[in-house]
C-alpha cells in the first residue's frame, strides 16, 4: 500500500512539475518575439517611417496648414498605436500563433474590421493605456471632423508629386511584400 501511494504521489508531482513547466514555456514564450511578432513590429516601424516622410513633404510650401496637417498625420500615427496595442492584446491568447496568420493584410483585418466589440471591451477592461489611447482617438476625430477637409487638397498634391514620399510609397510596399514571404504567405 505504501508503495502504491509513494508512486501515486510521484506521478501527481511529475503531472505537477509538467504543467508548470508548460505554462511557464507559455509564459516565457512571450518573452521572445515570435515570428509573427517581429514582423508585425517591422511593420509598425515601416508604417512610422512612411507617416514621418508623408507628413513632412505634405506641409513643404504649406505652413499656413499646419494644424489640419498635424491632426491628420496625428490621427495616423494614432491608429498605428491602437493597432499595436490590439495586436499585443490578443498576441497572449495565441491568437497570432498559428498558421493562418500569414500575411500583413490578414492581421490587419483582424485588428481592424474584425475587431469585436467583446474585444474591445476587454482591451479596455485590461490595459489602461488602450483606454487613454481610445479617448485620444476620439479626441483627434473629434477634432478633424470640424476642420475643412479642403485645406487638405493642395498638401495632398504637393506630398504626392514629391519624389520623397514616392520612394518612401515604393519602400513600404517592398517591405510588406518582405513581410509576407517571411510570414510565408504565397499570394501577390
Amino acid at each position: 500500500m505504501v508503495g502504491v501511494l509513494q508512486e501515486a504521489v510521484s506521478k501527481l508531482f511529475r503531472l505537477v512539475r509538467g504543467s508548470l513547466n508548460r505554462n511557464r514555456d507559455k509564459v516565457d514564450s512571450l518573452d521572445y518575439p515570435t515570428a509573427v511578432r517581429l514582423a508585425f513590429r517591422e511593420y509598425s516601424d515601416s508604417q512610422r517611417q512612411f507617416m514621418n516622410v508623408a507628413d513632412t513633404c505634405s506641409r513643404r510650401g504649406w505652413a499656413d496648414r499646419g494644424a489640419v496637417l498635424y491632426n491628420t498625420w496625428q490621427c495616423q500615427r494614432l491608429y498605428i498605436r491602437r493597432e499595436e496595442l490590439r495586436f499585443e492584446h490578443l498576441l497572449p491568447r495565441g491568437e497570432f500563433e498559428s498558421g493562418v496568420w500569414n500575411s500583413l493584410t490578414r492581421i490587419c483585418d483582424r485588428l481592424g474590421k474584425d475587431w469585436s466589440d467583446i474585444d474591445e471591451r476587454s482591451a479596455l477592461d485590461d490595459n489602461s493605456a488602450y483606454r487613454d489611447l481610445t479617448i485620444t482617438i476620439a479626441e483627434a476625430e473629434h477634432s478633424r471632423e470640424s476642420m475643412d477637409k479642403d485645406l487638405l487638397d493642395g498638401p495632398m498634391r504637393t506630398m504626392q508629386g514629391s519624389a520623397e514620399y514616392r520612394a518612401a510609397r515604393q519602400a513600404i510596399y517592398e517591405k510588406v511584400h518582405e513581410l509576407n514571404r517571411r510570414l510565408g504567405y504565397g499570394g501577390e
